[in-house]
Parts: C-alpha cells; sequence; structure tokens
C-alpha cells in the first residue's frame, strides 16, 4: 500500500471515527433531554399532587376557623356587655354614693 492509499485510509478513519463520535454525542443529547423531561413532569406531578392535598387539607380546615372565629366574636360580643354592664353599675353606685353626701 503506498502513503497516498494510507492516507486516505486514514482521513476515512478518522471521518468514520468523527461520525461516530457526533452520533454519539447526539444521542446522549437525546437521552439527556428525555431524562430531563421525565425528571420535569415528575416534578410538576409531585407539586400537583402537593397542590391537592394542600387544597382538602384546606377545605377540611376552614369550617372549623369558621367555628373559631364565630366563637372568638361570641366571646368578645360577651366581653363587651359585661364591660358596659360594669361600667353601668360603676357609674351607677357613683351617681349613688354622690348624690348620698
Amino acid at each position: 500500500m503506498n502513503k497516498m492509499e494510507q492516507e486516505c485510509m486514514n482521513s476515512n478513519k478518522i471521518h468514520k471515527e468523527h461520525g461516530n463520535f457526533l452520533l454519539s454525542i447526539k444521542m446522549q443529547k437525546r437521552e439527556l433531554e428525555s431524562n430531563i423531561d421525565k425528571r420535569s413532569e415528575e416534578i410538576k406531578s409531585y407539586l400537583r399532587d402537593k397542590e391537592k392535598a394542600f387544597e382538602l387539607e384546606k377545605r377540611s380546615e376552614l369550617p372549623h376557623f369558621a367555628y373559631l372565629r364565630e366563637k372568638v366574636e361570641k366571646e368578645l360580643e360577651n366581653v363587651a356587655f359585661k364591660k358596659k354592664k360594669l361600667n353601668d353599675e360603676k357609674k351607677k353606685s357613683l351617681w349613688k354614693m354622690h348624690h348620698n353626701q
């Protein structure tokens, strides 16, 4: 084999290796993109599930919060009523003391 044939074979070999290298890179790129897409879907699914669980918990807790809010409002009304009653009694007592002297 002469030098030209040897160089041609080497050139073909290098060209083939380069092609194989590019093909390998493309395959790795596709695999990586596929893995990224798969992981992205897993994360989205996880987040959807978490959001659904949160919404369910929120729906189940809201009536309890409404009950507690109503209870606190009634207690505040009761405290305001008692405060007014005490103030009225205090005024009445002060008036009696002032007028009995």
